[in-house]
């Protein structure tokens, strides 16, 4: 009797012993497969693809290098060239010389007229020779032969139309006489005046001034 209510009492104890066993292992299993669901792995693997409405950024433009915009430096061979007033060609002085000042000859130079002070009489602001180019062009400097009397004033004037007015002083000199440069920042525009505003006395005591080569500079 006492033999059959031990044997009961092991058998229970053997039963509970197997399912409190399968319980733990089902519920490991259970937990396990979570973490495996939601490890690193699973994380990367949602992340690969971007959500419904995100953009993706493209990346930038490539910046291109751009040609290289320098030219040249040479002689700019005018296409004319007239004696000009403060009124434009029609009131320049010595027309039918203004050629002369490209031929290069000392002895046969364009002059201006001659006044009896250094500032034209007070007849007129200025006098000068315009030189048109034919085309816009970009002139760096230029190179003006005059007789050797110091005194006078001049600028270089550049711009697209051939009116004072339209003319922007690029660069000057005071004082001078002989062979001096002017030089300019690269400056763009059809027509080149030289342009002076104070003249030098002469050997007559009046005051003219004469130049027989103007050699302009640049890049067209």
């Amino acid at each position: 009797m006492l033999g059959a209510a031990l044997f009961a009492v092991g058998l229970l104890g053997s039963i509970l012993l197997i399912f409190g066993t399968s319980g733990q292992a089902a519920r490991h299993a259970a937990v396990a497969g979570q973490r495996h669901a939601s490890g690193p792995g699973a994380t990367k693997r949602a992340g690969a693809q971007p959500s419904p409405g995100h953009s993706v950024k493209s990346p930038g433009p490539t910046a291109s290098r751009s040609p290289s915009s320098s030219q040249a430096v040479g002689t700019l061979v005018p296409a004319s060239i007239a004696a000009f007033g403060p009124g434009g060609t029609g009131q320049g002085d010595s027309p039918q010389l203004a050629n002369q000042a490209l031929a290069g000859k000392a002895t046969a130079p364009w002059h201006s007229d001659w006044y009896a002070t250094a500032h034209f009489g007070n007849l007129q602001s200025g006098t000068g020779l315009l030189l048109d180019m034919g085309r816009t062009v970009t002139v760096t400097s230029a190179r003006i032969s005059m007789a050797n009397s110091a005194g006078a004033d001049l600028a270089l004037r550049i711009g697209n139309a051939p009116t004072l007015s339209s003319l922007s002083p690029a660069a000057h000199a005071n004082g001078v006489g002989g062979v001096i440069r002017l030089n300019t920042a690269p400056t763009r525009g059809r027509y080149v005046l030289v342009w002076f505003t104070r003249l030098p006395a002469d050997q007559a005591g009046t005051f003219q001034v004469a130049v027989y080569r103007i050699t302009l500079t640049g890049y067209r």
